[in-house]
């Protein structure tokens, strides 16, 4: 008999009455959807787009149970959860993102246990799942053998998913009742009650949620910036409103983020702002040195180009040799007596070694020697140019016959 169907399902010790997640407002074709999934023993996705907005989700199952739900516009952010359970420091995230993996990283370096990083894909997918269950029109797509290996956990029957998701929905609801909400539970204003302790001995989570209240910012705002589902900071704003050290204080208006989605409850529910354009990297200056530099490669380049011609003209071949010989100890002399460092002590961007700074008045005279020796090679070369075109324009009056004749 379907879940929704049936007179009373038991799971886990717990009791669901008949229909409870469809009269919820679980839509109907979803759970047929999963159950037929389930029924099939699919590996693969179902692809769940809501038709009001256009924006999709993901169910990922393994042999018929779901391991994974993505959401379009909305980042697990598993780092920022992590630093509010006290797992890691707000330091250890900062270097975590520039990993190639940053939860692989946590757990080889820094000995996150994976059955925590499981039980944060976990409510993220049972969050996303509701929000994907909650929405009124969808069109539902199968996709045989896909995979992934985003937020990830291990794979849930699908029976218990719809139990666990119809108790979350009561407990939601309760807790609703409890602090006063009006309107959209997301936008519920928070703000903390000055004169009241802060909690002790509670949940870690309970710092960094107080933290986040000041009057201004949103249930959905809070659960952003600290990692939680909207059912997990739901659940905090409950607690600590009991013990009288937040107060509700009326609903948000206005988004912090209106181009993604904050929390994965907020699935569906309004249209998305454009993404904000990048800003566009400052291009660094060059200093004199840099450019002097390349001035000196693209005259070698130059050089490289008419070597053939010059020989031809007579130039003596052990003054091409000097020339690359020349080249070479330029900028031999330039790498090796500087190094480039981003301090800013010094503007140019070139931070001289202490046991070279007796060689710089050597040093820049070899250099400038060089330099007005390159300049005069070039100019040989310039002159050299000149003179074989005025050999080739008197070789062609000779072949070609007069206009006319």
């Amino acid at each position: 008999m379907p879940f929704g169907r049936r007179a009373k399902a038991e799971s886990g010790g717990h009791s669901i009455d008949a229909g409870v997640g469809i009269d919820a407002g679980m839509n109907r074709d979803l759970v047929n959807a999963l159950e037929n999934a389930s029924a099939h023993g699919l590996t693969g996705c179902l692809a769940v787009t809501e038709r009001a907005h256009g924006t999709t989700g993901r169910i990922y199952f393994y042999a018929g149970e779901v391991y994974s739900v993505l959401l379009d516009d909305y980042e697990s952010p598993v780092l920022e959860r992590l630093v509010s359970a006290g797992t890691i420091s707000a330091d250890v995230a900062t270097e975590a993102r520039d990993a190639a993996s940053a939860e692989t990283w946590l757990v080889e370096h820094q000995g996150v246990d994976v059955e925590e990083l499981g039980r944060i894909h976990q409510e993220i997918s049972l969050a996303s799942l509701t929000a994907l269950l909650a929405c009124p029109r969808l069109k539902v797509k199968v996709h045989d053998g896909d995979v992934t290996d985003r937020n990830c956990c291990l794979p849930l029957p699908v029976e218990a998913v719809l139990e666990t998701l119809a108790l979350r929905r009561a407990r939601e609801h309760e807790s609703r009742l409890r602090v006063g909400a009006q309107g959209s539970t997301g936008d519920l204003l928070l703000d903390a009650v000055s004169a009241a302790p802060v909690p002790s001995g509670g949940l870690p989570e309970f710092a960094p949620f107080l933290a986040e209240v000041d009057g201004t910012r949103s249930l959905d705002d809070i659960a952003r910036r600290c990692g939680f589902t909207r059912a997990e900071a739901l659940h905090l704003a409950r607690l600590l409103i009991l013990q009288g050290s937040v107060r509700t204080a009326g609903s948000q208006t206005a988004r912090e983020i209106d181009y993604a989605v904050g929390v994965p409850e907020e699935f569906g529910t309004r249209t998305l702002a454009p993404r904000p354009s990048p800003v566009p990297a400052v291009v660094p200056v060059p200093d004199a040195a840099v450019v002097e530099d390349d001035v000196l490669e693209d005259d070698g380049a130059e050089d490289d180009v008419l070597e053939d011609h010059v020989l031809e003209e007579g130039m003596l071949e052990d003054d091409v040799a000097h020339e690359a010989t020349l080249e070479t100890s330029v900028f031999a002399a330039t790498a090796v007596d500087f190094t480039l460092d981003g301090s800013d002590g010094d503007e140019s961007g070139l931070v001289w070694g202490e046991e070279s700074s007796d060689e710089l008045p050597v040093l820049l005279q070899s250099l400038s020697a060089d330099l007005e020796e390159a300049a005069e090679l070039n100019r040989r070369a310039a002159e050299q140019v000149a003179s074989l075109r005025d050999r080739i324009a008197r070789i062609e009056a000779l072949i070609s016959p007069p206009v006319g004749s």
